[in-house]
């Protein structure tokens, strides 16, 4: 079941490799390392400019506190983008290669197959996270 979804999704990128004339390792590269990670990290701004927003037209303690607490929640996703673009350097081949054994190392520690941590940390997670940014936004926004 799982390898089906992963042969999808790898489809996927050998489909935008075609189309951006890119081998399948430098398009899974710029793809699940830099993009997925640049709109994970803009998703994790959005509380801030939703609570900057709550506290320009409502000004209040709460909100500044507010403010403060949400600088520190896009101040963290700016440091963990920072830190995955030291680990994974934008050297196409060898950062894919790099990616994967991480992969290998972390599922074996977890008692599951490279796939399904694969499918796991570029599907799940991010989805999640990403969704959780927006609707934490959302209430904040809603509430200011």
């Amino acid at each position: 079941m799982f390898t089906s979804f992963f042969k999808l999704c790898a489809g996927f990128l050998l489909l935008l490799g075609r189309i951006f004339h890119c081998s399948y390792e430098k398009i899974s590269v710029i793809f699940n390392l830099y993009i997925q990670g640049e709109i994970l990290t803009l998703s994790g701004m959005l509380p801030l400019v939703a609570s900057s927003s709550a506290m320009i037209s409502e000004p209040s303690g709460w909100h500044f506190a507010l403010c403060v607490v949400m600088f520190c929640y896009a101040t963290l996703y700016i440091v963990m983008r920072y830190l995955l673009f030291k680990h994974y350097p934008p050297q196409w081949v060898p950062t894919f290669n790099l990616c994967v054994r991480d992969l290998q190392k972390l599922g074996k520690r977890l008692h599951i197959s490279y796939v399904l941590l694969n499918l796991i940390i570029f599907v799940v997670w991010w989805l999640a996270v990403i969704a959780v940014n927006v609707l934490l936004s959302y209430y904040i926004w809603k509430m200011g």
